[in-house]
């Protein structure tokens, strides 16, 4: 698995590339509502409003598997890889969304099988930015 991160100032943009693809399947949000790409945009610049020093308030992280792994990834496992790399990069308490992907020749979240990551860099709980002392290693 690959993981490549990119750090971004546009909820819409990235929101809508990741929901609006052909064949794009949200496997699980946390903190904004999913009924439709309005309210996640909505939801997710609502949080970035209680700080808005933070000018780059976007993560968008892509997982990517090798092709030969494409078989034994079905979407549960693809969440569960997902949620632990979170896990491990001490991404907790704050929005997220996962989507898959299945429009490149290999499994990926954000998209055979894709998967992406759009969290806001700001915790749930305070002003810290999630998981910001490590972002340069990751």
């Amino acid at each position: 698995m690959i993981g490549k991160v990119t750090i971004g100032s546009s909820f819409g943009g990235v929101i809508r590339y990741a929901m609006e693809k052909q064949q794009a399947s949200l496997l699980i949000a946390e903190g904004v509502r999913t009924g439709e790409v309005r309210s996640m945009i909505d939801d997710f610049n609502l949080q970035r409003k209680l700080n808005p020093d933070v000018t780059k308030a976007v993560r968008h992280i892509s997982l990517s598997w090798s092709k030969e792994d494409a078989a034994r990834l079905s979407p549960e496992i693809m969440k569960q890889h997902a949620l632990e790399y979170m896990e491990k990069m001490k991404i907790t308490s704050t929005q997220f969304i996962l989507v898959e992907h299945r429009d490149k020749n290999h499994p990926h979240l954000i998209s055979s099988t894709t998967a992406s990551i759009i969290l806001a860099r700001r915790s749930q709980t305070g002003f810290r930015k999630t998981g910001t002392t490590r972002s340069a290693k990751r």
